[in-house]
């Protein structure tokens, strides 16, 4: 579970990243299923929190570390 965890959470992160530093989106974007992760619509400290968390998960030795994870015993393979 802790690997699908994580890759859920990594990709939450990029989504993140990217999308909250785009303008609000139009209601008909919202309505068609779209989120509204602008910065405009949170609190400046969220985001500053939320950002900081981000930068970290998605640093590169963070990513290394749990990749190596991945590769030892059990393997991945192993496990399915």
């Amino acid at each position: 579970m802790r690997r699908l965890l994580f890759l859920r959470a990594i990709t939450w992160c990029v989504m993140w990243s990217v999308q909250h530093r785009g303008a609000a989106k139009s209601a008909e974007a919202l309505e068609a299923g779209g989120s509204d992760w602008s910065a405009s619509k949170s609190e400046a400290a969220l985001i500053a929190h939320v950002a900081s968390r981000v930068a970290e998960y998605l640093r590169p030795d963070i990513i290394a570390r749990m990749r190596g994870e991945w590769l030892a015993t059990p393997s991945l393979d192993a496990l399915i």
